[in-house]
C-alpha cells in the first residue's frame, strides 16, 4: 500500500474543500493528467465506499489540486471532521484501490505509525490517541 497524501486538516477543509499537496498530485495513479476525475475510496475503518472528485485548478505558474466540495463535504460530515482532525489516502499498486482513513482527534494525537521493514517504509495504524503535553 502507498500513502498518496496524509494532512492535518484546516478550516478550509473542514468548511468547504479539501486541498491537495501540489507535490502528491504525481502520486494518484488515475489521473494522469486530466484536469478533473472521479475516484472511489473505501474507508479503512468501517469499509464504506465515497466518490471524491479530484480537480486541478491554475493558480499562477503552478497547479493546484483539491477535492470537490460537494464530493469532500459528504466524507467530512459523514466522518464528523473538523480543522485540526488528520486525513489519509492510500492506493493498493496491485489493484489500484483508494483507501481513506480519517482520524476525528486532534492535531496531537497520532493514527498511524510509519516503520521500515526491509529497507521499505511501511504504515502501521494505530489507535488515535493523545500524545503527552511537554509544554
Amino acid at each position: 500500500m502507498k500513502l498518496l497524501f496524509s494532512k492535518t486538516l484546516s478550516k478550509t477543509d473542514e468548511k468547504q474543500k479539501l486541498s491537495i499537496p501540489c507535490k502528491k498530485l504525481k502520486n494518484f495513479p488515475f489521473f494522469k493528467g486530466k484536469r478533473t476525475t472521479d475516484f472511489t475510496a473505501k474507508d479503512i475503518t468501517n469499509g464504506n465506499r465515497y466518490v471524491f472528485q479530484i480537480s486541478v485548478r491554475h493558480k499562477g505558474s503552478y497547479f493546484k489540486p483539491v477535492l470537490s466540495k460537494a464530493t469532500w463535504q459528504a466524507y467530512a460530515r459523514a466522518k464528523a471532521l473538523k480543522a485540526g482532525n488528520f486525513v489519509s489516502f492510500f492506493v493498493d499498486q496491485s489493484d489500484e484501490t483508494v483507501y481513506v482513513r480519517a482520524c476525528t482527534h486532534h492535531k496531537d494525537e497520532a493514527c498511524r505509525k510509519k516503520i521500515r521493514l526491509f529497507g521499505e517504509d511501511m504504515h502501521a495504524w494505530t489507535e488515535c490517541i493523545r500524545l503527552p503535553s511537554f509544554s
